[in-house]
């Protein structure tokens, strides 16, 4: 059901977002999902029939007293924070963007275990699901919802992207760029990162890849590693390829990535997010094990730029039917909508 509203709220929340949202889209995407979107869904919940109050409580008294775990309610398509731990970065960032998706459909009444960090891995069944930005395929008790900095006022790369002159083919860079932060305490894929950048001292003619924060305890590396400049999504897209790295998790990056009209190489990585079950590699993008694996595939993509240019076109034309802002309300909707059929609040 969607809502009618104020328009000067509905300006007021799309100014603040930096993309407006298309009624009609919205409309059309809440009354018919894209096949993907209900196999997601479908599949994140498939081993629960029914979730109780007492599943719910018995889950969250194990989780409320850890970090990056909370609790969110909705009632009455109002959005009611957990008061405790109003405030805490990705929370709050999650907290207001389902407050803003409120303006524009009517959630229906849910009680949610969110995990707001980058990963957290859990072979376990739980008797209540937990909502995460990303999960490993083997973690049956996480349910995906779109990741917070998708979303953000402040961190929304879209929109410049969306706004701006598209860069023709034949005027890319033909070389690959990855520009992304180290990770602290050597977590995740801190490795995977540090091997890509030393990969491209030894092939400068093909990668350009460096570190634009540095932010480690491990003094060894602080001494050898250099920060590179930063370049924004909108200058990135000047390059005809761009690399995908995982860090501690999912590499935010490919979200944005997927609308620039590069080509995308993407690390094989056990995480997945939300809308990965709709892509598929060599179609919307170029998968690849290690370094030795991606330059093969870099030279590939030179030796083959048609086929190239036609798998970074299929990103694009997928990102603009399935991920934008209308998209992400509407996943909300359908996400909420089938959760609230399982769980009994009473």
């Amino acid at each position: 059901m969607i809502l009618r509203v104020l328009p000067v709220l509905l300006l007021y929340t799309a100014l603040s977002i930096g993309q407006q949202v298309n009624r009609e889209i919205l409309d059309d995407k809440i009354s018919n999902p894209p096949l993907w979107v209900t196999e997601q869904i479908e599949w994140d919940f498939r081993d629960y029939k029914k979730i109780t109050k007492e599943h719910f409580e018995k889950t969250y008294q194990q989780y409320k007293n850890q970090y990056g775990f909370n609790r969110l309610t909705i009632k009455d398509n109002q959005v009611i924070p957990d008061k405790k731990k109003t405030g805490r970065g990705y929370y709050t960032y999650t907290y207001n963007l389902l407050k803003w998706c409120s303006a524009y459909v009517k959630f229906p009444d849910v009680d949610l275990i969110m995990c707001t960090l980058d990963r957290y891995d859990t072979k376990r069944f739980l008797p209540c699901p937990i909502f995460a930005y990303c999960k490993k395929m083997n973690s049956p008790s996480l349910v995906l919802f779109p990741e917070k900095r998708k979303t953000s006022a402040l961190k929304n790369p879209i929109a410049p992207l969306l706004k701006a002159p598209q860069v023709a083919w034949e005027d890319k860079i033909e070389k690959a760029l990855w520009r992304g932060r180290t990770i602290r305490g050597g977590r995740g894929g801190a490795w995977q990162r540090i091997r890509l950048v030393n990969l491209a001292k030894n092939r400068p003619d093909l990668i350009d890849a460096g570190f634009n924060a540095i932010k480690t305890a491990n003094i060894s590396l602080k001494k050898t590693l250099k920060k590179a400049p930063s370049i924004s999504p909108l200058k990135q897209r000047q390059y005809k390829y761009l690399v995908a790295v995982d860090g501690i998790s999912f590499p935010s990056s490919f979200y944005w990535q997927l609308f620039s009209k590069s080509l995308v190489f993407k690390q094989k990585s056990p995480f997945i997010e939300w809308f990965y079950r709709a892509l598929k590699p060599n179609e919307h993008y170029i998968s690849y094990q290690n370094n030795l694996d991606l330059i093969s595939k870099i030279e590939w993509a030179k030796q083959h730029d048609i086929e190239a240019q036609k798998i970074a076109e299929n990103a694009y034309d997928f990102s603009i039917n399935n991920l934008l802002l209308e998209d992400i309300i509407a996943y909300f909707y359908h996400l909420f909508t089938k959760y609230s059929q399982l769980q009994e609040l009473e």
